[in-house]
């Protein structure tokens, strides 16, 4: 199923010809619901996102408005176009510190999908059409879904929690939008790994908010040595662990970019995430 492009009813036609920034959030995940999974992944995260970006980069004089007409197709008619790549390859397994040195190995279909567009996507890139792939760790925020959402509910309802030292590397959305304003004033292009700016361990994620919901946790290392050898199995329950107590993180090196956008700090992020109405 091809992705939907939704235009806002406030958006001017007449404003499209001024366009400098495309943000490209598309992607297909593994478990997408069709016959053949693996065919929608290579179309969706490979094939629609070189055709719309080899397409804008060569066409001169199609319309703007030919982007929201035809699915991945489009001109910039400006001096200088932005394109950001919001990708999340599988580059390291868990229980890895990412450095500058680390490799990507994607483990899937999916993960070697997005890293294929990446490196494809580079070879649009010139000094008049700027592309910026993001790598980010777990971004979190109101209303985020995913890792952090079902930690959330864990620290609100349950009375036990796994006790176990590791470090996890997470970006808040405010730090990531932050980011990204920062790169467009800029005019940066490349690979970047933007993360806040404290390493996190799970338990005192959990910790964080369960005090917000004003809740007692008791942290044990009772589960510590199941854990430890769930982590260790190649199964379902392995690669949950692995995801919920094990190190994945980047290292500081790989993102110390010169740029002050971790404007809001772990607690407080937090606190947003859980009563964004309590700001």
């Amino acid at each position: 199923m091809a992705p939907k492009i939704y235009i806002a009813k406030c958006f001017l036609i007449s404003a499209l010809s001024s366009i400098e920034l495309c943000i490209y959030f598309i992607a297909s995940a593994i478990n997408i619901i069709v016959a053949k999974p693996w065919k929608a992944i290579l179309r969706i995260n490979i094939i629609l996102p070189i055709k719309f970006f080899a397409e804008s980069n060569a066409s001169s004089s199609t319309s703007l408005i030919e982007l929201f007409k035809k699915l991945f197709t489009a001109s910039f008619p400006v001096d200088e176009a932005l394109t950001l790549i919001l990708s999340k390859p599988k580059i390291a397994k868990n229980n890895n510190i990412i450095t500058v040195d680390t490799k990507p190995k994607p483990d899937n279909f999916y993960g070697d999908s997005k890293l294929q567009a990446e490196n494809r996507l580079r070879l649009l890139s010139d000094d008049k059409f700027k592309i910026v792939i993001l790598r980010p760790p777990m971004i979190y925020g109101e209303g985020c879904k995913g890792n952090y959402k079902n930690l959330s509910k864990i620290a609100r309802y349950s009375p036990l929690f796994p006790k176990i030292e590791n470090i996890r590397s997470m970006l808040y959305i405010e730090n990531l939008c932050e980011f990204i304003r920062l790169l467009i004033e800029n005019r940066e292009s490349g690979l970047f790994f933007p993360q806040n700016s404290e390493y996190v361990k799970t338990s005192d994620l959990v910790k964080t908010i369960a005090n917000i919901h004003k809740r007692k946790i008791i942290f044990t290392k009772a589960f510590n040595k199941i854990i430890k050898y769930c982590k260790k199995s190649d199964g379902k329950i392995g690669k949950l662990c692995s995801k919920a107590f094990g190190n994945l993180a980047y290292s500081k090196e790989v993102s110390d970019l010169n740029l002050n956008y971790n404007l809001i700090g772990f607690e407080e992020s937090v606190v947003r995430t859980e009563n964004p109405t309590n700001e």
